[in-house]
């Protein structure tokens, strides 16, 4: 990556689609490009141990400084999951990116007091087929991690943006499903240009419009996703002149 970086001249592979006329003036090599995690090999082989009982997946980012604004994030996300398992499903906590993410998952399970019944924690792996089996047997995803929106998009499953940057509110623009991101930004360094607390009660409203929506933005995605790995092969032609 690093030869690719130093033979390249300004270019950029996944921006927003909104300020697209300043990014052309900006490079020659500016085109609305997806994020090439859209070309990947989705054949999963079925496994009994995801096909016992229903998940909900939730892959959340531990991107707080503060122990206060970790306190402040579950209380607020705390009615959508206890109404969650009150529906009878399990939730699923994915370990996305690093330990910390697992750190994270841990605090959400301890404070909320949540029956072993009720929940999982996946150890951080590399296994990216592992994840993605979790993803794939889940009946929506609740996504702060950006790729976890990409591959739920990727397998048609409907989703809940919790985004901490612009980069999850433009992929879900991408996709005509803006309505279903909520902004949360617990410290200025993380993306957007002020904090934003998770708002509870806005997040339960999307929530609830999921619950009744879910075939609706299946086919949503359905529809727009084969332009986004056509998009994402864009962003292959432009590495492949730099090698």
């Amino acid at each position: 990556i690093k030869r690719i970086i130093n033979k390249s001249n300004k270019s950029i592979l996944r921006y927003n689609p909104h300020n697209y006329e300043n990014q052309i003036d900006y490079t020659k090599k500016a085109i609305r490009a997806a994020d090439m995690m859209f070309l990947h090999n989705y054949n999963l082989e079925k496994d009994d141990e995801y096909s016992k009982s229903k998940y909900i997946c939730f892959a959340l980012a531990n991107i707080f400084t503060k122990e206060e604004d970790v306190e402040d994030f579950i209380i607020n996300i705390k009615p959508m999951i206890l109404d969650i398992i009150s529906r009878g499903f399990r939730i699923c906590f994915l370990t996305f990116t690093d330990k910390k993410d697992f750190e994270l998952n841990k605090k959400i399970v301890d404070k909320l007091g949540l029956k072993e019944s009720e929940y999982c924690i996946l150890d951080y792996t590399n296994d990216l087929n592992h994840i993605l089996k979790q993803i794939q047997k889940s009946e929506f995803v609740v996504g702060m991690r950006f790729h976890s929106i990409v591959f739920a998009c990727n397998m048609y499953k409907p989703l809940i943006s919790i985004s901490y940057s612009s980069k999850n509110e433009e992929l879900l623009n991408d996709f005509g499903l803006d309505e279903y991101s909520i902004r949360c930004c617990y410290s200025l360094k993380k993306y957007f240009c002020k904090e934003i607390p998770l708002d509870g009660k806005e997040l339960f409203k999307i929530y609830n419009k999921l619950i009744n929506k879910k075939e609706e933005i299946t086919n949503v995605i359905k529809s727009v996703l084969n332009n986004e790995k056509k998009l994402a092969e864009k962003n292959i032609e432009i590495l492949k002149e730099f090698i």
